[in-house]
């Protein structure tokens, strides 16, 4: 096989290392009450599956609304929440891996608990942007103009005095792989930067590291040896 002949293999099968299968997924759920190895003082846990959580702003807080528990940042008006001036990073198991579902709650709209906007959630994942908006009492909009996603999603606890605003977001990001997650209000504008502004808590996620298939590495052993056995080719007719 010549040289020329072999680049074109290697075209071939490099374009199939896309092919990617998943490890098992990897997951925690605060919204249970189980902290997953995180607990409240510090500005870095991991839990129980590998997530690491960090939080800008502030330390790590976690607290409890009508059953529901979530982990935010201690440091403003609204304690264990997520407000204007913080933030949460979430970094995936094995440095990467598709994002199946996130879980953000004690979300709600206006007058609950003295809200004065529909509070909305701004997430941000290796340069891909979301927004998670409250509605109503039962449902909120998640969307990724880059992306195209464009979904209504019922409440897995109420946007009311009497519910956690809990939302769960599944394949946030489609099956993108990513690094990171940034959590982050959106902070309206005319109104306060305050408890009365969009505030927010992490409750669960669950990833799945990308790996590439069986039979693209296998590809990839043939496109190496085919490589080695041409250059060993064209030194011997240099000799």
């Amino acid at each position: 096989m010549n040289f020329k002949k072999v680049a074109g293999f290697v075209g071939l099968v490099a374009g199939s290392v896309v092919a990617l299968s998943t490890a098992p997924a990897q997951a925690f759920n605060f919204a249970s009450g189980n902290l997953s190895g995180c607990t409240t003082g510090g500005t870095t846990c991991t839990t129980n599956d590998g997530f690491t959580i960090q939080a800008n702003g502030g330390t790590l807080e976690a607290k409890t609304v009508n059953g529901v528990t979530g982990v935010g940042v201690g440091a403003q008006s609204v304690i264990a929440e997520i407000n204007a001036g913080e933030s949460l990073d979430l970094l995936l198991p094995g440095g990467s891996g598709i994002l199946k579902s996130l879980d953000l709650g004690f979300m709600y709209q206006p007058p609950v608990f003295s809200d004065e906007v529909f509070e909305r959630a701004t997430v941000i994942a290796d340069g891909l942007t979301g927004f998670l908006t409250v509605l109503s009492d039962t449902t909120a909009r998640w969307e990724v103009a880059s992306l195209g996603i464009n979904q209504i999603l019922t409440a897995v606890s109420p946007s009311t005095p009497n519910g956690g605003g809990l939302y769960s977001i599944l394949n946030p990001f489609a099956n993108t792989v990513v690094s990171s997650v940034r959590l982050q209000p959106y902070v309206y504008e005319n109104v306060a930067p305050d408890f009365r502004n969009s505030d927010f808590s992490l409750m669960g996620a669950q990833a799945e590291q990308a790996v590439p298939e069986p039979a693209t590495l296998a590809g990839l052993g043939i496109v190496a040896g085919l490589l080695a056995a041409s250059r060993r080719r064209k030194a011997n007719a240099a000799s």
